[in-house]
């Protein structure tokens, strides 16, 4: 999600944990080719990075495979406040809930927070869950997330849960057929940008997240994120690799004028 971010022109700071094993140096690499601000990270030694396998189809479609390793600061006292210091966006995807909560809290009131719990997030026990979608002004989750963290299996009703458990903004993303979001008013659909070859949608939800986040701080309402999110998704799963195909912002803006969508 950072490198997508800084993919699309936007300055963005990546705070976890690497191994000093092969794997966490080809991750710094990447980050630091990128552009993305390494400031926050701090390399373990002798650990082995987290790393994932993901096995893709002749369709596009991806299993993911996690392996485990350092990835995520364990302790609040490990976040340095300078780190959150003139924040628009912090993002909070994979995170222990106390950490999460302290860097909230570091960023200040001012500061936009996305919460995008993925799969091991949103396994969370409910109160911890509860306490996170509260402080959170957006929430991005799959249809599969959505299931897990709400109990229901039809989306309109998981977004109904998680609004009634204090969140302002939910977006539950549903592939080919776009978005589903509550934009603090209503349900709206977002429909989806036509692609015509998938090759790989590994990182689509992440190239979505980052889409929604550089849109936001563009100064545009959620529906119109919404749609930046999905055109950059759209045309990231257009390439092989989690990390290739994501745009700049005028390629992206090229493309939702190209597809005549109105924001």
């Amino acid at each position: 999600m950072a490198s997508a971010i800084a993919h699309l022109g936007k300055s963005v700071r990546f705070i976890g944990r690497l191994g000093d094993d092969e794997g966490g140096q080809i991750l710094w690499q990447a980050f630091q080719a990128d552009g993305v601000d390494t400031s926050a990270v701090r390399i373990e030694k002798g650990c082995r990075s987290a790393s994932c396998f993901i096995a893709v189809d002749s369709l596009g479609e991806r299993e993911i495979y996690c392996l485990g390793g350092v990835a995520l600061y364990d302790q609040p006292a490990d976040l340095a406040p300078e780190w959150f210091e003139g924040l628009q966006v912090l993002a909070i995807a994979d995170a222990y809930p106390e950490v999460a909560l302290s860097a909230i809290e570091l960023a200040g009131g001012q500061t936009k927070v996305v919460f995008t719990p993925g799969g091991l997030m949103a396994g969370l026990p409910k109160s911890d869950l509860d306490r996170l979608l509260s402080k959170s002004q957006a929430v991005i989750v799959s249809r599969v997330e959505a299931e897990k963290i709400s109990g229901r299996n039809i989306p309109e009703d998981a977004i109904r849960d998680l609004v009634g458990r204090g969140s302002k903004v939910v977006i539950v993303t549903l592939g080919e057929r776009g978005v589903l979001m509550w934009d603090g008013e209503s349900m709206i659909a977002v429909p989806a940008c036509k692609v015509e070859t998938i090759v790989d949608t590994t990182g689509a939800g992440d190239a979505f997240s980052a889409g929604f986040m550089v849109g936001i701080i563009e100064g545009m309402d959620w529906i119109s994120a919404a749609k930046l999110g999905n055109a950059v998704s759209s045309m990231k799963i257009g390439y092989f690799g989690a990390r290739n195909g994501v745009p700049n912002l005028q390629q992206a803006m090229g493309w939702i004028k190209q597809q005549g969508i109105t924001r």
